[in-house]
C-alpha cells in the first residue's frame, strides 16, 4: 500500500501539481508539554493516563501539524450526571493504535493505556470527573489516533459521541495547526483502492491564521455529493505560505457506516 500511495503522489509531483518542500510533516502538537503542579496533574490511572499538562516551549521546525482526526457529531447531547465519556473507532483488522484526546486551551490530555485493539468496532470509556472540573465540554475535545506499526502515516478517525439524534449531520473533521499564516490550504481525499488512486474530493481554504486549530471537513462524499464506499483513503494536504509550500499525506480507513448509524457498535 505504501508503494501504491507513493506512486500516486509521484504522478502528481511529475505533473507539477504539488510544489516540493523539504519540511517533513508528522503527527504531534506545536508545543512541548510536561505535567503541571496543581489539581489533576497528568498522571497514570488503572486504564489510562489523564490530567492537565503545562506549556513548556514551542517546538521549532514544524510548519504544519495534524493534531486531530475525528468523526464529529456536534448535535449529539453530551453525557449527563456521572455517565462516562466514550470514544470509539473502527479497524479493518487487529492493530496497535495509540489514542490521545486533547483539549489545548487548558492542556487537558487523556490517553488509554491499551495499545492492541481488535478488528471491527472499538470503544473506551472514562470518568468525566477531570474534564468537568475544568469545564471542558465533550465538543471541545480533539482526538488523535494512529497506527503505531504502520509503515505509512496512518491515522484512525475517532468518534467521541456515543449516540446521535435523528437527522444529525456527521462528518470527518481533521484539524491542523500552522506556525505561520496560511495563504491557501488545499486538501484532497483519494480512494486508494483504485489503481491509480482516484481523487474523490478537493477543497481549498484561504487566509488561515497561525497557531489556530484549523478544521478540514469531509462528509464522506465525492465531489458530486455521492456517498463513498468503505475502504482505505488518503488525505493529502498542501499548505501555501508566503515563503513556501508544505505538503503532507496521511491514510485512513473510511468506515461508511460510522457516518450513518446511530451508535458506535453498529
Amino acid at each position: 500500500m505504501k508503494k501504491f500511495i507513493i506512486s500516486a503522489f509521484s504522478i502528481l509531483l511529475a505533473a507539477n501539481l504539488i510544489p516540493v518542500n523539504e519540511s517533513t510533516p508528522h503527527f504531534g502538537i506545536v508545543q512541548a508539554l510536561y505535567a503541571q503542579d496543581g489539581p489533576y496533574a497528568y498522571a497514570a490511572f488503572n486504564d489510562r493516563k489523564e490530567g492537565i499538562l503545562k506549556k513548556r516551549e514551542l517546538v521549532a521546525g514544524e510548519k504544519l501539524v495534524l493534531v486531530a482526526a475525528a468523526i464529529a457529531n456536534n448535535e449529539a447531547p453530551p453525557p449527563t450526571g456521572n455517565s462516562p465519556y466514550r470514544l470509539g473507532f473502527y479497524l479493518p483488522g487487529p492493530a496497535k493504535v495509540k489514542v490521545q484526546i486533547w483539549e489545548f486551551g487548558k492542556q487537558y490530555k487523556m490517553e488509554p493505556l491499551k495499545k492492541q485493539w481488535q478488528s471491527g468496532p472499538n470503544q473506551f470509556a472514562w470518568s468525566p470527573e477531570i474534564p468537568r472540573y475544568f469545564n471542558i465540554a465533550v465538543k471541545d475535545l480533539l482526538p488523535m489516533a494512529r497506527m503505531t506499526e504502520s509503515p505509512e502515516q496512518e491515522i484512525v478517525p475517532v468518534v467521541l459521541y456515543y449516540r446521535r439524534p435523528e437527522g444529525a449531520v456527521v462528518s470527518y473533521q481533521f484539524y491542523v495547526v500552522a506556525l505561520d499564516e496560511i495563504v491557501a490550504l488545499t486538501y484532497k481525499i483519494y480512494n486508494l483502492q483504485a489503481e491509480p488512486p482516484v481523487l474523490v474530493y478537493i477543497a481549498v481554504l484561504q487566509n488561515l491564521p497561525a497557531h489556530q486549530h484549523l478544521k478540514v471537513p469531509w462528509h464522506g462524499k465525492d465531489q458530486n455529493h455521492r456517498a463513498t464506499a468503505s475502504g482505505k483513503y488518503g488525505l493529502f494536504l498542501e499548505a501555501r505560505f508566503k515563503r513556501g509550500t508544505v505538503a503532507a499525506e496521511y491514510t485512513f480507513y473510511h468506515h461508511a457506516r460510522l457516518l450513518q448509524e446511530k451508535t458506535l457498535t453498529e
